[in-house]
């Protein structure tokens, strides 16, 4: 019953973890195409809708480039490392072991995917979100960036006070040694493959071009008969 709980468990919640980063996806895809539409593209600001003044507005800006427009030259590399990293996220997600975590990740995949939606059909990114702190022009971010912002902070308060220590966060940890260990083992159990019969160990017949000598074979019993012909003698 614990077994298929645990069956049921790795799959329900990478689910949910990939429909948190659909609707997160959904949901930025449509406030960046409302806010397209209804406001036109402004370098300067001219068309903004004021929501708080001198403190918040929604504009239309197009970033080619990261967080700051930083990389902005390079729009083609930031989509293929952006792609790379959606991809490793989605199989991270299968395999993490803390619902935490795999919340996280969904929260994170969200928002690399839509900013990389918008890449991949218009070689930009959307942003409308503009905030004056204290006098500080913010650079302007959308939903997509939010996610990844709170993903990556949930991700390291996850790691660094609720995480145990000495606890894998992923399945597929392998120990070292553990590869040459089961090769050996594979290799043992192929030449000198043995199976209990009555407390006696026999041996399984060995190929005819083995270099090693087994028990039970032609070699030791001629050995045998003639260690008796000596004792006769």
């Amino acid at each position: 019953m614990k077994d298929q709980f645990k069956k049921i468990k790795c799959v329900i919640l990478p689910a949910v973890s990939i429909i948190i980063a659909g609707i997160l996806l959904f949901a930025d895809f449509f406030i960046k195409r409302v806010v397209t539409k209804n406001i036109p593209y402004n370098i300067f600001k001219r068309f903004d809708i004021i929501v708080i003044k001198n403190f918040f507005s929604i504009t239309n800006t197009k970033n080619t480039g990261a967080a700051w427009s930083i990389f902005s030259e390079h729009t083609l590399y930031l989509t293929i490392f952006t792609s790379v990293a959606c991809v490793i996220v989605l199989f991270l997600i299968f395999f993490a072991k803390s619902k935490w975590l795999i919340i996280n990740l969904g929260i994170i995949l969200g928002g690399a995917c839509g900013n990389l939606l918008d890449r991949l059909l218009y070689g930009y990114v959307t942003d409308y979100l503009d905030f004056t702190i204290f006098g500080y022009a913010f650079p302007v971010f959308n939903l997509a960036d939010i996610c990844l912002v709170v993903g990556c902070i949930m991700l390291m308060i996850f790691i660094l006070f609720i995480h145990k220590e000495n606890v894998p966060l992923f399945r597929f940890k392998i120990c070292k040694g553990c590869l040459a260990s089961k090769a050996n083992k594979n290799i043992c159990s192929t030449a000198f493959g043995k199976r209990r019969n009555g407390g006696r160990m026999n041996s399984f017949s060995p190929k005819e071009d083995s270099p090693v000598p087994v028990s039970g074979t032609d070699f030791f019993e001629k050995d045998a008969e003639a260690s008796e012909g000596v004792q006769k003698k």
